[in-house]
């Protein structure tokens, strides 16, 4: 009330647009506008300025959250892949050992219990001979010169390449920080990275280069200087 009687009494704002005094008043509310209606376009645009320059200011906010949470998820995202390499490693490295260890030892039985492995009878070694298959026995069993039966090509449990799960899963390459969008190793593996699996040939090479590198390595339990079985 006291601002209205202020206006009637010659008490104008200034006009928003010009800066000179304004004398209409609204008729409904008896209050000033915020400027004259000749500069009302000039005050409309102006509006439009202010309010497209605060929306683009909220989106320029907004995208920096934005950018802030994406390069925190990629972050966030890289060393997930790291940490299932890590444990992905330890994963391969058991299975590896444990193929490594099953031909040392099928050799070491093949040498010192021929004639419980020729049987065919003895559960233990079945399933060692099956987790091995076929292939792998042959392979084992001509380097030692083998001179007994070989039951595991008529045991109809044992295949060509065992049931040892030798599956491994490999490293997937880590992304470098603003690489993720081309990213595909977790999805197809394409880059020699993924699940493969080590070969039985692979592992036995591995052993017999170990006990022919040292002249002097020997037990029942090598493919170099252990006997005959």
């Amino acid at each position: 009330m006291g601002n209205d009687d202020g206006n009637r009494g010659g008490s104008s704002p200034a006009c928003q647009v010009c800066g000179r005094p304004v004398r209409e008043r609204d008729p409904r509310t008896g209050s000033a506008p915020p400027c004259h209606r000749a500069c009302r376009g000039s005050w409309e645009h102006r509006r439009r300025l202010e309010r497209e320059r605060e929306r683009s200011a909220e989106l320029d906010e907004s995208m920096l959250r934005a950018r802030w949470s994406a390069r925190q998820a990629a972050a966030s995202w890289r060393d997930d892949i790291a940490n299932r390499n890590e444990l992905v490693a330890d994963a391969d490295r058991y299975r590896s050992i444990r193929a490594y260890w099953l031909v040392r030892t099928l050799v070491l039985v093949m040498r010192l219990e021929p004639r419980t492995v020729a049987s065919g009878a003895d559960p233990r070694t079945v399933e060692l001979t099956r987790q091995a298959g076929r292939r792998t026995m042959d392979r084992i069993a001509d380097i030692i010169r083998w001179k007994w039966p070989r039951p595991w090509r008529n045991d109809p449990g044992t295949g060509d390449e065992g049931t040892l799960d030798r599956t491994l899963e490999g490293a997937w390459p880590e992304p470098v920080e603003g690489g993720e969008t081309g990213y595909r190793a977790d999805l197809d593996h394409a880059d020699t990275a993924g699940a493969r699996t080590i070969g039985w040939e692979r592992i036995i090479d591995t052993i017999w280069r170990e006990d022919h590198r040292d002249p002097e390595r020997s037990g029942p339990w090598t493919l170099g200087a252990g006997g005959e079985a």
